[in-house]
């Protein structure tokens, strides 16, 4: 509930703490329409002197499911930072060209199922 109704301050607090229960480290973070976007990279490597490999996240928290247009801009924004992983996380669904356009591309999408899966891991009140 906090995700949808809390001020944007908070809501950026509760998105960073999401990358942080994914076990990813947040570098950078950015306001996008109707919710935030990260940049963030793994929190640990399993070999040392390994590149950190970096992920874009987007988070939206809109009723609306979640059309291609948003998953073709995630892509061109990935394509302009030369990123080769990236992630969307929503409190709605998303369309089925949505998911048949990320199905072919480096682009995970978290529903409002997966959502609350990884709300209950990262301990937030």
């Amino acid at each position: 509930k906090d995700y949808l109704t809390a001020t944007q301050a908070r809501f950026v607090e509760i998105c960073q703490a999401i990358v942080q229960a994914m076990k990813l480290e947040v570098r950078d973070i950015s306001e996008v329409p109707n919710g935030c976007q990260i940049l963030a990279v793994e929190a640990e490597q399993k070999w040392r002197g390994a590149r950190k490999m970096p992920k874009l996240i987007r988070f939206f928290r809109v009723p609306e499911m979640i059309d291609d247009s948003s998953i073709r801009n995630l892509h061109e924004a990935m394509k302009k930072m030369q990123i080769t992983k990236g992630l969307i996380i929503t409190s709605s669904n998303f369309s089925r060209r949505a998911i048949e356009f990320a199905e072919t591309r480096p682009i995970d999408l978290y529903n409002k199922d997966q959502l609350l899966v990884i709300l209950a891991q990262s301990n937030l009140q």
